[in-house]
Protein backbone atom coordinates (compact mmCIF):
# COMPACT_ATOMS: atom_id res chain seq x y z
CA UNK A 1 0.00 0.00 0.00
CA UNK A 2 2.80 2.15 1.15
CA UNK A 3 4.73 1.96 -2.57
CA UNK A 4 1.44 2.84 -4.15
CA UNK A 5 1.32 5.70 -2.39
CA UNK A 6 4.99 6.58 -3.08
CA UNK A 7 4.59 5.34 -6.94
CA UNK A 8 1.18 7.57 -7.35
CA UNK A 9 2.66 10.99 -6.06
CA UNK A 10 5.84 10.42 -8.15
CA UNK A 11 3.52 10.19 -10.89
CA UNK A 12 2.03 13.81 -9.74
CA UNK A 13 5.07 15.25 -9.65
CA UNK A 14 6.39 13.66 -12.82
CA UNK A 15 3.17 14.89 -14.28
CA UNK A 16 3.44 18.54 -12.62
CA UNK A 17 7.13 18.20 -14.34
CA UNK A 18 6.20 17.63 -17.82
CA UNK A 19 3.09 19.88 -17.57
CA UNK A 20 5.73 23.04 -16.50
CA UNK A 21 8.09 22.14 -19.08
CA UNK A 22 5.06 22.17 -21.69
CA UNK A 23 4.09 25.62 -20.45
CA UNK A 24 8.00 27.48 -20.67
CA UNK A 25 7.94 25.61 -24.58
CA UNK A 26 4.80 27.66 -24.44
CA UNK A 27 5.82 30.55 -23.93
CA UNK A 28 8.53 30.46 -25.91
CA UNK A 29 6.15 29.92 -29.65
CA UNK A 30 4.61 33.28 -28.02
CA UNK A 31 7.56 35.27 -27.40
CA UNK A 32 8.51 34.47 -31.07
CA UNK A 33 5.06 35.03 -32.88
CA UNK A 34 4.59 38.01 -31.22
CA UNK A 35 8.23 39.33 -32.45
CA UNK A 36 6.58 37.92 -35.88
CA UNK A 37 3.18 39.76 -35.12
CA UNK A 38 4.06 42.92 -33.34
CA UNK A 39 5.92 43.74 -36.55
CA UNK A 40 3.40 42.54 -39.07
CA UNK A 41 5.77 39.90 -40.20
CA UNK A 42 7.52 42.29 -42.21
CA UNK A 43 10.91 42.46 -39.99
CA UNK A 44 13.91 43.97 -41.12
CA UNK A 45 17.22 42.74 -39.62
CA UNK A 46 20.62 43.27 -41.09
CA UNK A 47 22.16 39.96 -40.17
CA UNK A 48 18.50 38.19 -41.56
CA UNK A 49 18.88 40.33 -44.89
CA UNK A 50 22.38 38.63 -45.57
CA UNK A 51 21.72 35.63 -44.97
CA UNK A 52 18.29 35.32 -46.87
CA UNK A 53 20.32 36.52 -49.82
CA UNK A 54 22.85 33.65 -49.08
CA UNK A 55 20.13 31.04 -49.48
CA UNK A 56 19.06 32.44 -51.98
CA UNK A 57 22.80 32.50 -54.05
CA UNK A 58 23.14 28.76 -52.59
CA UNK A 59 19.73 27.86 -54.09
CA UNK A 60 20.83 28.95 -57.53
CA UNK A 61 24.59 28.49 -57.58
CA UNK A 62 25.34 26.08 -54.94
CA UNK A 63 28.55 26.33 -52.48
CA UNK A 64 30.45 27.71 -54.95
CA UNK A 65 28.60 31.25 -54.56
CA UNK A 66 26.93 31.85 -51.66
CA UNK A 67 28.25 35.41 -50.59
CA UNK A 68 28.97 34.47 -47.00
CA UNK A 69 32.39 33.59 -45.77
CA UNK A 70 31.70 32.86 -42.04
CA UNK A 71 29.86 29.62 -42.60
CA UNK A 72 27.20 27.85 -44.73
CA UNK A 73 25.35 25.16 -42.67
CA UNK A 74 22.32 27.18 -41.75
CA UNK A 75 22.15 28.33 -45.66
CA UNK A 76 22.14 24.48 -46.29
CA UNK A 77 19.63 23.58 -43.89
CA UNK A 78 17.03 26.68 -44.94
CA UNK A 79 17.86 25.76 -48.83
CA UNK A 80 17.03 22.01 -47.95
CA UNK A 81 13.44 22.93 -46.42
CA UNK A 82 13.04 25.42 -49.50
CA UNK A 83 13.08 22.69 -52.03
CA UNK A 84 11.02 20.05 -49.88
CA UNK A 85 8.50 22.14 -49.19
CA UNK A 86 8.38 24.76 -52.13
CA UNK A 87 8.96 27.46 -49.88
CA UNK A 88 10.90 30.95 -51.09
CA UNK A 89 14.00 31.17 -49.06
CA UNK A 90 12.68 34.90 -48.34
CA UNK A 91 8.70 33.15 -47.08
CA UNK A 92 10.83 30.55 -44.81
CA UNK A 93 12.78 33.21 -42.97
CA UNK A 94 10.28 35.77 -42.53
CA UNK A 95 7.13 33.64 -41.64
CA UNK A 96 8.55 29.90 -40.44
CA UNK A 97 12.03 30.40 -39.23
CA UNK A 98 11.38 32.62 -35.96
CA UNK A 99 9.31 29.56 -34.78
CA UNK A 100 12.49 27.02 -34.79
CA UNK A 101 14.31 28.75 -31.81
CA UNK A 102 12.14 26.87 -29.28
CA UNK A 103 14.52 24.14 -30.37
CA UNK A 104 16.72 25.89 -28.70
CA UNK A 105 15.10 25.85 -25.65
CA UNK A 106 14.07 22.16 -26.01
CA UNK A 107 17.70 21.29 -26.34
CA UNK A 108 18.50 23.36 -23.20
CA UNK A 109 17.23 21.14 -21.07
CA UNK A 110 19.34 18.01 -21.85
CA UNK A 111 22.58 20.70 -21.39
CA UNK A 112 20.65 21.39 -17.96
CA UNK A 113 19.73 17.86 -17.03
CA UNK A 114 23.78 17.17 -16.98
CA UNK A 115 24.48 19.02 -14.62
CA UNK A 116 22.01 19.80 -12.23
CA UNK A 117 19.83 16.53 -10.56
CA UNK A 118 16.56 18.29 -9.44
CA UNK A 119 14.33 18.54 -12.05
CA UNK A 120 12.64 22.09 -10.57
CA UNK A 121 16.09 23.76 -10.72
CA UNK A 122 16.69 22.64 -13.82
CA UNK A 123 12.92 23.72 -15.16
CA UNK A 124 14.02 27.46 -13.76
CA UNK A 125 16.99 27.31 -15.58
CA UNK A 126 15.29 26.69 -18.62
CA UNK A 127 13.08 29.57 -18.05
CA UNK A 128 15.78 32.41 -16.82
CA UNK A 129 17.31 30.85 -20.53
CA UNK A 130 14.41 31.61 -22.47
CA UNK A 131 13.94 35.00 -20.77
CA UNK A 132 17.29 36.26 -21.90
CA UNK A 133 16.80 39.04 -23.96
CA UNK A 134 19.66 38.68 -25.94
CA UNK A 135 19.46 34.95 -26.41
CA UNK A 136 16.26 34.86 -27.43
CA UNK A 137 16.96 37.40 -30.33
CA UNK A 138 19.46 35.89 -31.72
CA UNK A 139 17.72 32.60 -31.73
CA UNK A 140 14.74 34.46 -33.16
CA UNK A 141 16.27 36.36 -35.85
CA UNK A 142 17.03 34.56 -39.08
CA UNK A 143 20.51 33.76 -38.68
CA UNK A 144 22.87 30.69 -38.03
CA UNK A 145 22.85 31.82 -34.25
CA UNK A 146 20.38 29.52 -33.51
CA UNK A 147 21.86 26.42 -35.02
CA UNK A 148 25.33 27.56 -33.52
CA UNK A 149 23.85 27.67 -29.78
CA UNK A 150 21.37 24.62 -30.35
CA UNK A 151 24.77 22.38 -31.90
CA UNK A 152 27.16 24.07 -29.09
CA UNK A 153 24.67 22.98 -25.90
CA UNK A 154 23.61 19.50 -27.71
CA UNK A 155 27.75 18.94 -27.97
CA UNK A 156 28.37 19.08 -24.19
CA UNK A 157 25.69 16.96 -23.70
CA UNK A 158 26.61 14.69 -25.75
CA UNK A 159 30.34 14.67 -24.92
CA UNK A 160 29.25 14.30 -20.85
CA UNK A 161 27.19 11.23 -21.78
CA UNK A 162 30.03 9.32 -23.84
CA UNK A 163 32.80 10.09 -21.55
CA UNK A 164 30.03 8.84 -18.39
CA UNK A 165 28.92 5.78 -20.57
CA UNK A 166 31.78 4.94 -22.48
CA UNK A 167 29.24 3.80 -25.49
CA UNK A 168 30.40 4.37 -28.87
CA UNK A 169 26.82 5.40 -29.87
CA UNK A 170 27.26 8.46 -28.37
CA UNK A 171 30.86 9.01 -29.90
CA UNK A 172 29.19 9.04 -33.46
CA UNK A 173 26.45 10.87 -32.50
CA UNK A 174 28.80 13.84 -31.27
CA UNK A 175 30.94 13.40 -34.44
CA UNK A 176 27.32 13.69 -36.61
CA UNK A 177 26.29 16.61 -34.71
CA UNK A 178 30.24 18.19 -34.41
CA UNK A 179 30.27 17.90 -38.22
CA UNK A 180 26.72 20.09 -38.50
CA UNK A 181 28.17 22.52 -35.92
CA UNK A 182 31.68 23.50 -37.61
CA UNK A 183 29.53 24.48 -40.71
CA UNK A 184 27.68 26.93 -38.96
CA UNK A 185 30.22 30.15 -38.36
CA UNK A 186 34.00 29.88 -38.30
CA UNK A 187 34.34 32.31 -35.12
CA UNK A 188 31.85 30.57 -33.00
CA UNK A 189 33.35 27.34 -34.08
CA UNK A 190 36.68 27.75 -32.32
CA UNK A 191 35.24 28.95 -29.15
CA UNK A 192 33.31 25.43 -29.49
CA UNK A 193 36.36 23.46 -29.96
CA UNK A 194 38.07 25.44 -26.96
CA UNK A 195 35.12 24.41 -24.94
CA UNK A 196 35.43 20.49 -26.30
CA UNK A 197 38.90 20.07 -25.83
CA UNK A 198 38.62 21.42 -22.26
CA UNK A 199 36.02 18.83 -21.32
CA UNK A 200 38.30 15.69 -22.94
CA UNK A 201 41.37 17.27 -21.20
CA UNK A 202 39.64 17.66 -18.08
CA UNK A 203 37.85 13.91 -18.58
CA UNK A 204 41.59 12.57 -18.87
CA UNK A 205 42.54 14.14 -16.14
CA UNK A 206 40.12 12.97 -13.77
CA UNK A 207 40.48 9.39 -14.78
CA UNK A 208 44.00 9.89 -13.86
CA UNK A 209 43.09 10.94 -10.52
CA UNK A 210 41.06 8.21 -10.43
CA UNK A 211 44.93 5.94 -10.11
CA UNK A 212 44.17 3.70 -12.64
CA UNK A 213 47.21 1.21 -13.70
CA UNK A 214 49.65 2.48 -16.41
CA UNK A 215 48.00 0.24 -18.57
CA UNK A 216 44.69 1.83 -18.68
CA UNK A 217 46.30 5.22 -18.62
CA UNK A 218 48.28 4.82 -21.88
CA UNK A 219 45.10 3.21 -23.30
CA UNK A 220 42.93 6.30 -21.87
CA UNK A 221 45.67 8.75 -23.44
CA UNK A 222 45.59 7.28 -27.04
CA UNK A 223 41.91 7.67 -26.88
CA UNK A 224 41.57 11.17 -25.83
CA UNK A 225 43.94 11.96 -28.48
CA UNK A 226 42.22 9.73 -31.18
CA UNK A 227 38.97 11.45 -30.12
CA UNK A 228 40.82 15.08 -30.28
CA UNK A 229 42.51 14.41 -33.87
CA UNK A 230 39.15 13.13 -35.39
CA UNK A 231 37.59 16.65 -34.00
CA UNK A 232 39.94 18.45 -35.32
CA UNK A 233 40.25 16.53 -38.69
CA UNK A 234 36.50 17.40 -39.66
CA UNK A 235 36.74 20.76 -38.84
CA UNK A 236 39.84 20.82 -41.17
CA UNK A 237 37.87 19.08 -43.41
CA UNK A 238 35.02 20.85 -42.97
CA UNK A 239 37.05 24.29 -43.76
CA UNK A 240 39.42 23.53 -46.13
CA UNK A 241 37.95 21.08 -48.86
CA UNK A 242 34.02 21.57 -48.28
CA UNK A 243 34.06 24.97 -47.94
CA UNK A 244 37.33 27.21 -48.38
CA UNK A 245 36.40 30.39 -47.87
CA UNK A 246 35.83 29.46 -44.02
CA UNK A 247 39.33 29.03 -43.89
CA UNK A 248 40.25 32.13 -45.85
CA UNK A 249 38.31 34.15 -43.52
CA UNK A 250 39.60 33.01 -40.80
CA UNK A 251 43.14 33.75 -42.05
CA UNK A 252 42.61 37.05 -43.17
CA UNK A 253 41.25 37.80 -39.56
CA UNK A 254 43.38 36.67 -37.15
CA UNK A 255 46.13 37.68 -39.74
CA UNK A 256 44.43 41.55 -38.71
CA UNK A 257 44.06 40.57 -35.25
CA UNK A 258 47.57 39.98 -34.50
CA UNK A 259 48.47 43.10 -36.73
CA UNK A 260 46.28 45.09 -34.82
CA UNK A 261 47.11 44.15 -31.49
CA UNK A 262 51.57 44.55 -32.44
CA UNK A 263 50.65 48.17 -33.43
CA UNK A 264 48.51 48.71 -30.63
CA UNK A 265 48.20 52.41 -29.15
CA UNK A 266 45.78 53.39 -26.41
CA UNK A 267 45.47 56.28 -28.45
CA UNK A 268 43.59 54.41 -30.84
CA UNK A 269 40.68 53.41 -28.63
CA UNK A 270 36.96 54.64 -29.86
CA UNK A 271 33.95 53.25 -28.61
CA UNK A 272 32.63 51.09 -31.08
CA UNK A 273 29.39 51.61 -32.37
CA UNK A 274 27.68 48.41 -30.53
CA UNK A 275 28.67 49.88 -27.10
CA UNK A 276 27.05 53.23 -27.91
CA UNK A 277 24.05 51.64 -29.28
CA UNK A 278 22.11 52.15 -26.13
CA UNK A 279 22.44 55.69 -26.46
CA UNK A 280 21.60 55.97 -30.06
CA UNK A 281 18.77 53.11 -30.38
CA UNK A 282 16.74 53.81 -26.99
CA UNK A 283 14.22 56.59 -26.21
CA UNK A 284 15.12 56.42 -22.67
CA UNK A 285 18.56 54.96 -21.07
CA UNK A 286 16.92 54.76 -18.06
CA UNK A 287 14.05 52.26 -19.36
CA UNK A 288 16.58 50.33 -21.19
CA UNK A 289 18.77 50.00 -17.72
CA UNK A 290 16.02 48.86 -15.60
CA UNK A 291 13.69 47.25 -17.91
CA UNK A 292 15.17 45.92 -20.76
CA UNK A 293 18.64 45.24 -19.79
CA UNK A 294 17.29 43.84 -16.01
CA UNK A 295 18.72 40.78 -17.01
CA UNK A 296 22.78 41.73 -18.33
CA UNK A 297 22.53 43.21 -15.43
CA UNK A 298 21.49 40.80 -12.47
CA UNK A 299 22.10 37.34 -14.15
CA UNK A 300 25.60 38.12 -15.72
CA UNK A 301 26.92 39.73 -12.25
CA UNK A 302 25.19 37.73 -10.12
CA UNK A 303 27.11 34.30 -11.77
CA UNK A 304 30.45 35.79 -11.54
CA UNK A 305 30.24 36.73 -7.79
CA UNK A 306 28.71 33.43 -6.96
CA UNK A 307 31.22 31.66 -9.06
CA UNK A 308 34.13 33.20 -6.59
CA UNK A 309 32.02 31.73 -3.93
CA UNK A 310 31.94 28.44 -5.37
CA UNK A 311 35.77 28.39 -5.68
CA UNK A 312 36.17 29.84 -2.26
CA UNK A 313 34.26 26.88 -1.27
CA UNK A 314 35.95 24.72 -3.50
CA UNK A 315 39.49 25.28 -3.23
CA UNK A 316 40.19 27.57 -0.01
CA UNK A 317 37.67 25.60 2.02
CA UNK A 318 38.11 22.46 0.70
CA UNK A 319 34.69 21.10 0.12
CA UNK A 320 35.29 17.93 -2.42
CA UNK A 321 32.51 18.43 -5.33
CA UNK A 322 31.42 15.98 -8.12
CA UNK A 323 33.51 16.57 -11.41
CA UNK A 324 30.43 17.70 -13.33
CA UNK A 325 30.62 20.67 -10.97
CA UNK A 326 33.86 21.18 -11.53
CA UNK A 327 34.19 20.92 -15.02
CA UNK A 328 31.12 23.82 -15.43
CA UNK A 329 33.21 25.89 -13.61
CA UNK A 330 36.38 25.83 -15.86
CA UNK A 331 34.25 26.38 -18.87
CA UNK A 332 32.40 29.17 -17.31
CA UNK A 333 36.39 30.29 -16.70
CA UNK A 334 37.62 29.80 -20.22
CA UNK A 335 34.51 31.33 -21.74
CA UNK A 336 34.71 34.46 -19.79
CA UNK A 337 38.39 35.08 -20.68
CA UNK A 338 36.73 34.73 -24.47
CA UNK A 339 34.40 37.66 -23.50
CA UNK A 340 37.22 39.73 -22.39
CA UNK A 341 39.44 39.27 -25.42
CA UNK A 342 36.54 40.13 -27.34
CA UNK A 343 35.91 43.59 -25.77
CA UNK A 344 39.41 44.13 -26.60
CA UNK A 345 38.90 42.96 -29.86
CA UNK A 346 36.26 45.27 -30.45
CA UNK A 347 37.37 48.36 -28.45
CA UNK A 348 39.86 48.57 -30.97
CA UNK A 349 38.76 47.25 -34.01
CA UNK A 350 41.22 44.44 -34.77
CA UNK A 351 40.78 42.02 -37.56
CA UNK A 352 37.85 43.33 -39.64
CA UNK A 353 34.90 41.20 -37.37
CA UNK A 354 32.78 44.09 -36.94
CA UNK A 355 32.37 45.93 -33.60
CA UNK A 356 29.93 43.70 -31.63
CA UNK A 357 32.28 40.71 -31.04
CA UNK A 358 31.64 40.70 -27.04
CA UNK A 359 27.50 40.60 -28.21
CA UNK A 360 27.72 37.81 -29.72
CA UNK A 361 30.24 35.63 -27.69
CA UNK A 362 28.39 36.23 -24.85
CA UNK A 363 25.50 34.01 -25.89
CA UNK A 364 28.20 31.41 -25.34
CA UNK A 365 28.30 32.05 -22.10
CA UNK A 366 24.69 33.14 -20.71
CA UNK A 367 23.85 29.17 -20.54
CA UNK A 368 27.00 28.85 -17.70
CA UNK A 369 26.22 32.06 -16.09
CA UNK A 370 22.65 30.33 -15.35
CA UNK A 371 24.31 26.59 -14.24
CA UNK A 372 26.43 28.52 -12.23
CA UNK A 373 23.75 30.45 -10.46
CA UNK A 374 21.87 26.76 -9.73
CA UNK A 375 24.90 25.19 -8.84
CA UNK A 376 24.87 27.45 -5.91
CA UNK A 377 21.53 27.49 -4.97
CA UNK A 378 21.41 23.20 -5.20
CA UNK A 379 25.34 22.61 -3.58
CA UNK A 380 26.30 25.52 -1.34
CA UNK A 381 22.89 27.39 -0.53
CA UNK A 382 20.53 25.19 1.16
CA UNK A 383 18.11 27.76 2.48
CA UNK A 384 17.79 29.29 -0.69
CA UNK A 385 17.50 25.88 -1.96
CA UNK A 386 14.52 24.87 0.21
CA UNK A 387 12.62 28.29 -0.34
CA UNK A 388 12.81 27.51 -3.83
CA UNK A 389 11.17 24.43 -3.46
CA UNK A 390 8.41 25.73 -1.22
CA UNK A 391 7.64 28.42 -2.99
CA UNK A 392 8.24 27.20 -6.90
CA UNK A 393 4.83 28.57 -8.86
CA UNK A 394 5.92 31.52 -7.19
CA UNK A 395 8.94 32.23 -8.32
CA UNK A 396 8.61 31.00 -11.61
CA UNK A 397 5.77 33.73 -12.49
CA UNK A 398 8.09 36.20 -10.72
CA UNK A 399 10.44 35.45 -13.32
CA UNK A 400 8.75 35.54 -16.19
CA UNK A 401 7.39 38.86 -14.83
CA UNK A 402 10.21 40.47 -14.15
CA UNK A 403 11.72 39.52 -17.11
CA UNK A 404 9.30 38.85 -20.36
CA UNK A 405 8.79 42.73 -21.01
CA UNK A 406 12.30 43.56 -20.97
CA UNK A 407 12.86 40.87 -23.12
CA UNK A 408 10.07 41.79 -25.84
CA UNK A 409 10.41 44.84 -26.54
CA UNK A 410 14.35 44.25 -26.75
CA UNK A 411 13.90 41.51 -29.89
CA UNK A 412 11.12 44.04 -31.38
CA UNK A 413 12.90 47.07 -31.11
CA UNK A 414 9.54 48.39 -30.11
CA UNK A 415 8.82 51.48 -31.73
CA UNK A 416 7.28 52.70 -28.95
CA UNK A 417 10.86 53.24 -26.54
CA UNK A 418 13.15 53.13 -29.37
CA UNK A 419 14.54 55.18 -32.22
CA UNK A 420 16.01 52.01 -34.12
CA UNK A 421 12.83 50.92 -36.19
CA UNK A 422 13.29 47.95 -37.76
CA UNK A 423 10.22 46.93 -39.63
CA UNK A 424 8.19 47.89 -42.99
CA UNK A 425 4.63 47.21 -44.12
CA UNK A 426 2.79 46.85 -47.46
CA UNK A 427 2.04 49.79 -48.39
CA UNK A 428 5.85 50.67 -48.17
CA UNK A 429 6.73 47.26 -49.60
CA UNK A 430 4.19 48.00 -52.38
CA UNK A 431 5.53 51.11 -53.46
CA UNK A 432 8.90 50.55 -53.70
CA UNK A 433 8.04 47.50 -56.01
CA UNK A 434 5.51 49.70 -58.16
CA UNK A 435 8.70 51.79 -58.95
CA UNK A 436 10.82 49.31 -59.41
CA UNK A 437 9.07 47.54 -62.30
CA UNK A 438 7.80 51.08 -63.65
CA UNK A 439 11.76 51.57 -64.48
CA UNK A 440 14.14 50.52 -66.97
CA UNK A 441 17.38 51.22 -66.08
CA UNK A 442 19.02 52.26 -62.25
CA UNK A 443 17.77 55.38 -60.22
CA UNK A 444 18.40 57.28 -57.28
CA UNK A 445 15.69 56.78 -54.46
CA UNK A 446 15.88 58.91 -51.61
CA UNK A 447 17.03 56.73 -48.61
CA UNK A 448 14.52 58.43 -46.27
CA UNK A 449 14.69 57.54 -42.05
CA UNK A 450 17.99 56.02 -42.09
CA UNK A 451 18.83 56.15 -38.32
CA UNK A 452 20.79 54.23 -36.24
CA UNK A 453 20.61 50.89 -38.08
CA UNK A 454 20.33 51.94 -41.62
CA UNK A 455 17.62 52.85 -44.35
CA UNK A 456 14.49 50.95 -43.79
CA UNK A 457 13.66 51.24 -47.36
CA UNK A 458 17.03 49.60 -48.49
CA UNK A 459 16.48 46.74 -46.19
CA UNK A 460 12.66 46.85 -47.25
CA UNK A 461 13.87 46.61 -50.85
CA UNK A 462 17.23 44.24 -50.58
CA UNK A 463 14.90 41.77 -48.36
CA UNK A 464 12.12 41.10 -50.72
CA UNK A 465 14.10 41.59 -53.91
CA UNK A 466 15.53 38.20 -55.17
CA UNK A 467 19.32 38.87 -55.46
CA UNK A 468 19.46 37.47 -59.47
CA UNK A 469 17.37 40.09 -60.27
CA UNK A 470 18.51 43.75 -61.53
CA UNK A 471 18.49 46.24 -58.88
CA UNK A 472 16.82 49.22 -60.72
CA UNK A 473 16.61 51.65 -57.43
CA UNK A 474 20.01 53.21 -55.45
CA UNK A 475 19.38 54.56 -52.55
CA UNK A 476 21.28 57.91 -51.68
CA UNK A 477 20.98 60.39 -49.21
CA UNK A 478 18.96 63.82 -50.15
CA UNK A 479 22.53 65.91 -50.42
CA UNK A 480 22.76 63.89 -53.76
CA UNK A 481 19.52 64.63 -55.19
CA UNK A 482 17.33 61.77 -55.97
CA UNK A 483 15.51 61.28 -58.91
CA UNK A 484 12.81 59.91 -56.98
CA UNK A 485 11.36 60.26 -52.97
CA UNK A 486 9.17 57.34 -51.35
CA UNK A 487 7.17 59.02 -48.43
CA UNK A 488 5.19 56.74 -46.49
CA UNK A 489 3.26 57.18 -42.77
CA UNK A 490 5.70 55.08 -41.10
CA UNK A 491 9.09 57.42 -42.42
CA UNK A 492 6.43 60.54 -41.31
CA UNK A 493 5.63 59.17 -37.86
CA UNK A 494 9.80 58.02 -37.72
CA UNK A 495 10.64 61.51 -38.62
CA UNK A 496 8.26 63.24 -35.74
CA UNK A 497 9.32 60.50 -33.26
CA UNK A 498 13.28 61.45 -33.94
CA UNK A 499 12.01 65.14 -33.55
CA UNK A 500 13.72 65.70 -37.09
CA UNK A 501 11.10 67.91 -39.55
CA UNK A 502 10.86 66.10 -42.49
CA UNK A 503 9.96 67.30 -45.83
CA UNK A 504 7.38 68.70 -47.72
CA UNK A 505 6.24 66.89 -51.37
CA UNK A 506 4.71 69.01 -53.70
CA UNK A 507 1.75 67.31 -54.88
CA UNK A 508 2.13 68.27 -58.57
CA UNK A 509 5.43 65.68 -58.33
CA UNK A 510 3.29 62.87 -57.17
CA UNK A 511 3.26 59.84 -59.46
CA UNK A 512 1.66 57.28 -56.97
CA UNK A 513 -0.31 56.53 -54.13
CA UNK A 514 -1.69 53.44 -52.43
CA UNK A 515 -3.39 55.10 -49.28
CA UNK A 516 0.08 54.85 -46.80
CA UNK A 517 2.59 55.65 -49.25
CA UNK A 518 3.41 58.09 -51.66
CA UNK A 519 5.95 58.30 -54.88
CA UNK A 520 7.15 61.88 -56.29
CA UNK A 521 9.66 62.80 -58.66
CA UNK A 522 12.21 65.12 -57.51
Amino acid sequence: MTNKVISRKSEKKNIRYYLYFLIIVSISIFFRNYYLLRLNFLVLDGDAIIITKSIERLLANGLSEIGYSNGFGYQLFAAIISIMTNISAINFQIYFRPALGTIFIIISYLFYYCFLKEKKLITLSVLLLLLSPMTLFETTRGSHFFMTLSFFMLLIYLFINYFKKKDINWLLLILIVFFTFSSTNFYFILIGVCVFMIIILADYYFKRCDKISGGKINYLLSQHVIISIIILSILGLTIVYIYSPMLEMSLWTFQNIGDDLFIFSFDEIQTPSAYTYVTDAWKSPILYWSVIALYQITILPLSIVLFVSIIINIFIKNIKQERSLLLSLLIFAILGIIVVFSIIVDLIGAGGVGTNLQLRTTQFIIPFSILIIGIYISHFNKSIYEFMLCNYNIIIIFLILLFSIGSLLYITGEPLVSNSWRFTDNYEKNTLFWLDNSLKNQHNVWEADKFVTGSRLKFTYYYIKPYFEFKKISFVSNSLTPEYYVDSDIISSHYNDIGIKTFKFDEKQLIYNNGKANCYLS
